[in-house]
């Protein structure tokens, strides 16, 4: 349950050191650990290509290879798909 889960992390963060300036475990409630949806981890879009067969994705990845920043079939680029998800990893951090 995310009861269970909690207290487990609560404890896991105590043995680890991670604790607050005032030596106290920082305090986890279940709620927090409730999945929720959000756009910065979407699927990548793949313009033109986007419901067909994911064969032809192989001719979006090739383009990627040689330019990140490209955007074929109308894709999002794989340089904005990085900076989609690293950017609300950091956001997690």
């Amino acid at each position: 349950t995310a009861e269970a889960f909690a207290s487990t992390l609560r404890d896991i963060l105590g043995q680890s050191g991670e604790v607050e300036a005032n030596g106290e475990v920082p305090e986890i409630s279940p709620d927090m650990l409730v999945p929720r949806p959000t756009a910065a981890l979407r699927e990548r879009y793949f313009g033109s290509l986007e419901g067909g067969a994911n064969t032809a994705y192989d001719d979006v990845w090739k383009v990627d290879r040689q330019n990140p920043d490209s955007e074929p079939f109308g894709a999002e680029s794989a340089n904005a798909v990085r900076s989609r998800t690293s950017g609300f990893v950091t956001y997690l951090e």
